[in-house]
């Protein structure tokens, strides 16, 4: 027996039989689908009997976007979740619990070469493509997104959020998000100026290397699961992104600065992006309030269960401001 059917799911079909999401029409799920939901832990319908979940795919230019759209009865609200480099929906279920918990819809997609979405895995030509992503499923999905409307982003995710909201000159009288949350942001990745001379001397050579799995959370389950028990997780790092990801840098560092306020999290202990750098670029672009927590790694989404109890206090806190 293969692996994949161990899961119960065979990841390249299921991506190839998803079908377009339709709002209004909650999924009805294939044995596949439905195995990939509990793979995951985030079959949320038979924890939330009131909860109604849209799943499958949405057209982005070139791309085909796997997304779900979780909606309690009477929501008070949405979150629109974007998720970080390597990961995928189904790696954001302690996040989207909390929020469907707190009466919140929730909109969540697989960005381009990431979980069930389509494109080359881990890599895109420019951050553009990440950011038309975004649009395209809040364009979709828009009219059927309860308000007000917060915008939760971690690591790459939370770049391409300051990206939207920078380049579209977002202001707090114009932006659509009542709140900004940005968990462990990406602006540069740790020891950048060291590792940058190691990108220069072998792009050139290569176009991709093998992926180091580091320990980026305090939680020695989630690491194990990531290595060993995710399908969707890729084992190459591509020179493309890497350079994809200067260019959107060398471009963000330029932005006027925007009067929004988001909530940055961040963790002292991270050691997948540059902290320092980042909340200084950060703090000049935004009027940002920053909540640092000592002993966090840089997956703040699936931290220990005591670390992640800040975070989400965090994120609750910030809620009940608007």
């Amino acid at each position: 027996m293969s692996e994949n059917a161990d899961i119960g799911f065979d990841p390249d079909r299921l991506k190839a039989d998803l079908k377009p999401l339709v709002p209004g029409t909650p999924a009805l799920l294939t044995p596949s689908e439905s195995a990939y939901l509990r793979h995951y832990n985030i079959h949320f319908v038979a924890e939330f009997p009131d909860l109604t979940h849209h799943f499958g795919v949405i057209e982005s230019h070139e791309h085909q976007l796997a997304a779900h759209l979780w909606t309690p009865r009477d929501a008070t609200g949405t979150a629109l979740v974007i998720h970080g480099y390597y990961d995928h929906v189904g790696l954001y279920g302690h996040l989207i619990r909390h929020l469907i918990g707190r009466r919140l819809a929730v909109l969540a997609f697989d960005l381009p070469g990431h979980g069930l979405s389509s494109g080359a895995q881990a890599t895109i030509a420019t951050f553009d493509h990440y950011v038309e992503a975004f649009d395209a499923c809040r364009q979709a999905l828009g009219r059927h997104l309860p308000q007000p409307w917060h915008l939760v982003g971690q690591s790459m995710g939370s770049a391409i959020a300051m990206e939207w909201l920078l380049a579209n000159a977002v202001t707090r009288k114009t932006s659509p998000f009542a709140g900004v949350i940005l968990l462990a942001p990406l602006v540069r990745p740790y020891l950048w100026p060291i590792n940058r001379v190691f990108y220069e001397l072998f792009r050139r050579f290569v176009s991709e290397r093998t992926r180091t799995f580091a320990d980026n959370s305090e939680n020695a389950e989630f690491l194990e699961f990531l290595r060993n028990r995710d399908p969707l997780q890729a084992r190459i790092l591509p020179v493309q992104w890497v350079t994809a990801m200067l260019a959107w840098k060398k471009r963000f560092v330029h932005y006027k600065p925007s009067d929004l306020r988001p909530l940055v999290i961040q963790g002292c202990a991270d050691r997948t992006v540059d902290r320092r750098y980042n909340m200084k670029v950060i703090g000049r672009l935004f009027d940002a309030k920053v909540v640092y927590i000592p002993e966090a790694r840089h997956h703040l989404v699936n931290e220990s269960v005591a670390i992640r109890t800040q975070m989400l206090l965090a994120i609750d806190t910030e809620f009940a401001r608007h």
